[in-house]
């Protein structure tokens, strides 16, 4: 057998894939620091899809990122953007 596997079934998961492929390793700035987001999971329940990121940067950092039906990837890194400033903001 040649190519690769299929590992996520039924009518989502075209969601999943298609979030993953969206978000993870890619690069971006948030308050002039480079951060880097690798995909570590996703849920996907009906409309809703969970994605656990580790973002890459001078401090490392994880999150869960909630995408809703209608949310686009600017609107993802939106969410991320601002989850990181909160978090500088508010530290442990």
């Amino acid at each position: 057998m040649t190519g690769t596997a299929e590992i996520l079934t039924g009518p989502w998961c075209g969601a999943a894939r298609w979030w993953f492929g969206a978000l993870d390793c890619r690069s971006f700035v948030v308050g002039g620091r480079q951060w880097t987001a690798h995909v570590a999971g996703i849920h996907v329940a009906r409309f809703d899809v969970w994605i656990q990121l580790d973002l890459a940067g001078i401090v490392p950092r994880s999150l869960v990122l909630h995408i809703t039906r209608g949310m686009n990837v600017p609107d993802a890194l939106a969410a991320i953007e601002s989850m990181i400033e909160f978090d500088s903001d508010h530290p442990h």
